[in-house]
């Protein structure tokens, strides 16, 4: 576990001893390597986890590059398990030493389907959850909303003896309208005894406790599917194709390919286009389910190209997003920028690369996204700078978005290396 930070440490043995356990730290703070070092530290051999669809290929790469264990491990997409009467058979069948529910609030809906399917039809453990030894429940928001969105966990993981309406009456501030029972939040003098019944089950860490840990700017490696991507079908000439075979090679004999990034960009211009356009979708699907769990208050997104950048903005619409790309008036420039950093509602920034990576502060967010690297890795560097400047209270959290099993990702990950290198001899 050298590669892990102390609170990591404390997490992965906050796992290993509760078979049932919530591990509730805030994005960005590692669940995932927490979970598969607690899986190496007790020597698990079976191994469910099921997530959002867009998380099935992270978990994974990361089972793969940080697991010591020779282990079976099964991913599942919550929807898939829900569609698929196999799926479900199969998990039963295979019965996990550890059963591991990402993204654990898509569970707070005791009537979902799936949220029966795992908890059983009146949350009582009767479900899915009967067929493994260990669960282990993760998300950086537990309750989105209020702490009624608590009960089911509680109810079928640790046989929590009050029903929904009892448990909701006593802890939530509620009104009976025509429809029913209507939470308007917690009741604040309940909230010590809430918090008692956390301690046992669930351990969160926030950004700013362990901020004396984390380095100021934090990458980490974020990947996208897309269903029958072949890079070969986007190529256009022989030069492209070259250059292609070329990357793929360097992947193949372990050879670093970033030297040669710039002869190589010029001949990749459409696959790159065709690239950035086609993670463009995924990765606003999946900030804005980030941004609807409140998982982080502020996001910065940077892209390259024009038909990626526009995607982006259609998919973030609902966040209000400020818009910058090359061409802009410095009045309106300005305009956005200050929007970004002073307006609650304006909760996305997204960027050129280009038009973004110099003379501008970014503090309002600390978390930054690539959807694509520029070719140049001192560009990406200063972008990712924008956020981590004076007036900056938290660690920047930067992910690079890659297309995975595609020329992108081979790329990405050598601009990612080269920018954060950069970025560690700047500060």
């Amino acid at each position: 576990m050298e590669h892990l930070f102390d609170y990591q440490r404390t997490g992965v043995k906050f796992l290993a001893e509760n078979p049932a356990a919530f591990l509730a730290d805030e994005q960005g703070l590692g669940k995932t390597i927490q979970v598969i070092a607690a899986c190496d530290a007790l020597e698990l051999k079976k191994v469910v986890v099921l997530c959002p669809a867009i998380a099935k290929i992270n978990w994974r790469r990361e089972f793969e590059k940080w697991g010591r264990v020779d282990r079976e491990i099964k991913v599942f997409s919550y929807d898939k398990m829900t569609q698929s009467k196999e799926v479900r058979n199969e998990i039963a069948k295979f019965e996990p030493d550890v059963l591991v529910l990402d993204e654990a609030h898509y569970l707070k809906n005791r009537q979902a389907k799936r949220t029966k399917y795992l908890y059983g039809q009146f949350c009582r453990g009767d479900g899915l959850v009967r067929f493994a030894d260990r669960v282990w429940l993760l998300s950086g928001t537990p309750f989105p909303n209020d702490v009624s969105d608590f009960w089911t966990h509680l109810k079928a993981i640790w046989q929590y003896p009050l029903n929904f309406t009892d448990y909701t009456l006593y802890f939530c501030k509620t009104w009976n309208g025509q429809f029913g029972l209507k939470v308007l939040g917690n009741k604040a003098e309940r909230m010590g005894e809430f918090k008692t019944i956390l301690k046992s089950i669930m351990l969160r860490r926030k950004t700013e406790s362990v901020l004396k840990e984390l380095p100021p700017l934090w990458w980490q490696d974020a990947v996208v599917e897309v269903d029958g991507w072949d890079d070969m079908a986007h190529i256009e000439g022989d030069q492209e194709r070259k250059a292609v075979e070329l990357i793929l090679q360097s992947a193949i004999t372990q050879s670093d390919v970033g030297d040669k990034l710039g002869d190589i960009a010029p001949h990749m211009a459409s696959m790159r286009r065709l690239t950035a356009l086609a993670k463009a979708k995924p990765i606003a699907a999946q900030l804005a389910a980030e941004l609807k769990d409140n998982a982080y208050e502020k996001v910065v997104v940077f892209a390259y190209h024009r038909a990626a950048l526009e995607a982006l903005r259609e998919g973030l619409a609902e966040f209000n997003p400020a818009y910058i790309v090359g061409g802009l008036g410095n009045q309106e420039r300005q305009a956005e920028i200050d929007r970004f950093q002073n307006d609650a509602e304006c909760r996305v920034f997204i960027g050129q690369i280009t038009a973004c990576s110099t003379a501008i502060t970014l503090t309002a967010a600390n978390q930054v996204v690539f959807a694509e690297l520029d070719w140049v890795p001192a560009v990406n560097a200063q972008a990712s700078k924008r956020c981590h400047r004076i007036g900056q209270s938290k660690p920047v959290i930067v992910r690079s978005f890659a297309l995975a099993n595609s020329v992108d990702e081979i790329v990405a990950r050598t601009l990612e290396r080269k920018a954060q290198m950069i970025s560690e001899a700047l500060d």
